[in-house]
């Protein structure tokens, strides 16, 4: 992993605060008859430590500031602290890291112990080895102090999490890196001026910048071929070497593309080649969005069973509805996603005949006679023709350890070259 560990903001970045602030600041507005020297202070008061933002954007001297910041607090231990939820995304990454043993703390603006109350309200406080704000009674910002005092007597190197500028300067005097959360407070304008290492729009995201960028693999070929075997055997061999491996396939992947799929395979029923093609596009889109992007961005290896170029071997080829039609049927449906290997698992005729009829049960597609299964075959042989650098044609007519063996010698190659030795050690992160 690039970093040992993760030192995290509150307000913006864990928890989503809004509620109980504003709310506490409406009242304390209220109890105090304040007045707002500028109008937009609804947005620009979330983030900074609060002490200052009330007497920058309502004028007060010190005595005023002091006065409104205790009418806040008393509100804000009443009921306002309560008031947070996690953003979407942020228990999971924090499960996932505390799992794999990274060192966890928060550095917030936010006195203590109502950092301590949110955390513990919302479920959070057991993922964190330390937790660090300033006293009830100190005013001021101080990030840097705070991140120091977070990374006191812990080995790095640490990334910073943040939503404010305040967060970025902190981390860059503390001579660590930065990942600015876009789903907070802040904004890309701010993270850009602030100099942040990077821009993250979802907590997901932030799996990415730890442990490196994901990788995308297909298996392909005609029924029959060992695809499934082969991807056990791949998945069990990467997650011995370290790496977090999602299995996965297509038609399906999560429940709305599954369903698409019962209504593919099944055996009673017919329809046109153009539907089938759409059917096929539909559930992938679903598979992209819900379950591969995702996967990706958390620094996963995604190993699916068929991806695109099955539709353009069984539909355009084996269905007759073209290349060029297809890959346009399926333009949107990917977003641009394609794998970075695909597996070409190649089997003769009279082999793939024999393994068949070993099967039962046929799908819709596995009971098409013997032509359409010649052109589905032509169909992937000229996907490998024309993209030799991603398809890699394996012989999969010998025994299921020699066609793992060749599949693994270019997997070791393909890995090695792309500079990803363990699960995301190495490999360029996302940045602005």
């Amino acid at each position: 992993m690039r970093y040992a560990g993760l030192i995290f903001d509150l307000d913006g970045t864990l928890l989503d605060t809004s509620e109980g602030v504003l709310g506490c600041v409406e009242e304390t507005i209220d109890a105090l008859k304040l007045r707002a020297v500028e109008p937009n202070w609804r947005k620009e008061i979330l983030g900074p430590p609060l002490s200052v933002a009330l007497s920058k954007f309502f004028g007060l001297d010190e005595a005023g500031g002091e006065r409104a910041l205790a009418e806040f607090r008393r509100r804000y231990a009443e009921w306002g602290v309560q008031k947070c939820r996690p953003y979407d995304g942020i228990i999971e990454l924090l499960r996932d890291f505390k799992r794999r043993g990274l060192y966890l703390a928060v550095a917030t603006s936010k006195a203590e112990p109502f950092a301590q109350r949110a955390l513990e309200s919302s479920g959070l406080l057991p993922f964190f080895d330390r937790v660090c704000g300033p006293g009830l009674q100190v005013r001021g910002h101080g990030k840097r102090d705070l991140i120091r005092r977070a990374i006191e007597g812990e080995d790095g190197p640490f990334l910073m999490v943040g939503d404010r500028r305040f967060d970025v300067e902190g981390a860059k005097a503390c001579g660590m890196d930065c990942a600015y959360a876009l789903y907070g407070f802040g904004s890309a304008k701010e993270a850009i001026e602030s100099g942040a290492e990077f821009m993250v729009e979802t907590a997901d995201a932030i799996w990415a910048l730890v442990e490196g960028p994901g990788h995308f693999f297909s298996f392909e070929g005609g029924d029959g071929a060992g695809k499934t075997t082969q991807i056990a055997l791949v998945k069990a061999y990467l997650e011995e070497r370290g790496y977090r491996v999602r299995q996965t396939r297509e038609p399906g992947g999560d429940a709305v593309a599954e369903r698409i799929r019962e209504l593919l395979l099944e055996p009673s029923l017919k329809m046109d080649a153009l539907t089938e093609a759409y059917l096929y596009a539909a559930a992938r889109a679903e598979h992209v969005r819900a379950v591969l992007r995702p996967a990706l961005l958390r620094g996963e290896i995604v190993l699916s069973d068929r991806y695109v170029d099955s539709s353009i071997a069984y539909q355009g080829y084996g269905r007759g509805l073209g290349e060029k039609l297809v890959r346009a049927v399926n333009e949107a449906a990917i977003g641009g996603l394609m794998p970075e290997r695909s597996y070409f698992l190649e089997l003769n005729a009279v082999e793939a005949e024999r393994r068949a009829k070993s099967r039962t049960g046929k799908d819709r597609i596995e009971m098409e006679g013997e032509a359409f299964k010649v052109r589905v075959e032509q169909g992937f042989l000229e996907i490998a023709a024309k993209e030799p650098e991603r398809v890699r044609r394996i012989d999969a007519g010998s025994g299921v350890d020699e066609v793992f063996a060749r599949i693994r010698a270019d997997l070791e190659g393909w890995l090695d070259s792309s500079g990803t030795s363990r699960a995301g050690t190495a490999g360029p992160a996302t940045g602005l």
